[in-house]
Parts: C-alpha cells; sequence; structure tokens
C-alpha cells in the first residue's frame, strides 16, 4: 500500500506520496519514492500498491511514446490491465497487490492552462462504488486513503481552493492522518502502511518538480510503529 493523493489549484497541480513498499505480513519491504517525473509532458505519476515501482511504470511510457498527456491516460489502463492478466493477478487478490493497482496522475494542460489529474485503478477500493476498473477518473482532488479533512487539519476546507488550503505547508498534516490510517488491503495484514519519505510534487506551466515535505523514521522488515503522542 501506499499514500497517493491529488490536489489541483488551478494552475498548480500536486501529488503527495510517501515511499514505503510492504509484504503481506505489512512489514516493510524496502524504500524508495514512488513519484515518476515525465518532464516532456509536464506530467508526474505516483503508483500505488505492494511493489508499485515506478520503474513498473517507465517502460510503458517508452514503449508507448505518448505525444501527450492524454494519450498517456489512454495507453495506461489497457497495458495495465494486460500485464495483470498475463501473470493471473486479475484473479488473485495477492498477486494483484504486487502490481500497481492505483495510478495517480497530475498534468498541466497548456490549452486550458489549468492543472488537472485522474486516478486509474484495477478494484474499488477508495474510489467510488460504481468505479469501473481500469478507467481514468479525472478529479481534481483525490485522497488515497480517504482521510476526514477536519482531523487532518482541524478544519473543514476545500483542497483545491489556495486560499482556503496551503499545500506547501499542510500537505504534510494530510500524511500524517494517513499514516496513522489501520487499513487491509488485498489480503495483507492490517496495519500502519504509510513510510518512509513524503513528497510533494508539483507540476505546472514551467515543468515538475519534487520535494521532501516529511521523514518518518521507519526501517525495513519491520512494519510501522506511529511515535508516543
Amino acid at each position: 500500500m501506499s499514500i497517493a493523493n491529488i490536489i489541483c489549484q488551478g494552475r498548480q497541480g500536486y501529488l503527495i506520496s510517501d515511499s514505503g513498499y510492504f509484504w503481506q505480513d505489512g512489514s516493510i519491504a524496502y524504500l524508495a519514492p514512488k513519484v515518476l517525473e515525465l518532464p516532456r509532458l509536464r506530467a508526474a505519476i505516483v503508483a500505488r500498491g505492494h511493489y508499485s515501482a515506478p520503474e513498473h511504470i517507465g517502460p510503458i511510457i517508452e514503449a508507448a511514446r505518448c505525444r501527450d498527456v492524454f494519450d498517456l491516460i489512454h495507453i495506461l489502463p489497457p497495458v495495465l490491465w494486460e500485464a495483470m492478466s498475463a501473470i493471473g493477478a486479475v484473479d488473485s487478490p495477492q498477486l494483484a497487490a504486487r502490481f500497481a493497482t492505483h495510478l495517480s496522475v497530475v498534468w498541466f494542460c497548456p490549452t486550458r492552462r489549468r492543472a488537472a489529474g485522474a486516478v486509474i485503478g484495477s478494484n474499488r477500493a477508495f474510489l467510488p462504488d460504481d468505479y469501473e476498473p481500469f478507467t481514468p477518473l479525472f478529479v481534481t482532488e483525490a485522497l488515497q486513503p480517504g482521510v476526514e479533512i477536519v482531523e487532518a487539519i482541524g478544519r473543514d476546507a476545500d483542497l483545491t481552493d489556495r486560499a482556503a488550503f496551503n499545500v506547501s505547508t499542510e500537505a504534510a498534516l494530510i500524511a500524517e492522518a494517513q499514516r496513522r490510517c489501520v487499513w487491509e488491503y488485498n489480503g495483507m495484514a492490517a496495519g500502519h502502511h504509510a513510510a518512509g519519505t513524503v513528497r510533494l510534487t508539483r507540476v505546472n506551466a514551467a515543468g515538475v518538480t519534487t520535494r521532501a515535505i516529511r521523514e518518518w523514521p521507519d526501517t525495513i522488515g519491520k512494519p510501522v510503529r506511529l511515535a508516543a503522542a
């Protein structure tokens, strides 16, 4: 599991992600950045799942030779479906968990001069009940896993409104709330499944930038342990 949030505020689009990859027993397999930057397309992707490393997505993009981000959005779902089908992951939750079961994508649209986002997933977990697997769901805000904004930042706020929510200073609060969540997914043991380094990735007309905004003292081979209050 992991966290993969989308927040779009006018011309700025953001991804908030961690760096934890987990074994089925809930222990940390390894820690590595999950953000794949696409400078030429002014876009970025976060892959979410047990072993959903960006290197799973990079070769797909290279093979597709996408002309623009809209090509990318429509090429990714069938390619992911075929890859999962080839190893029998479509009918196996355990194998599916080893793939990028959710993708969060943010890009800058030059014609509209605005940032946009989309979520692509293999099941309905944390997505609308009527969501069809591997269908791009276009969004300006998506918190995965879902948390109450009031719980995360201490007040209700429209995350897409820059005046109401300061991404630079408050994104880490959302990540902290998600880290406190306890959930189980695709047969993985229940526990806290956000770990390592939280990265805030921004996409705008100038391109893609990313920086660390929170460091958690996690240990590879161990489950996530929350610090004492």
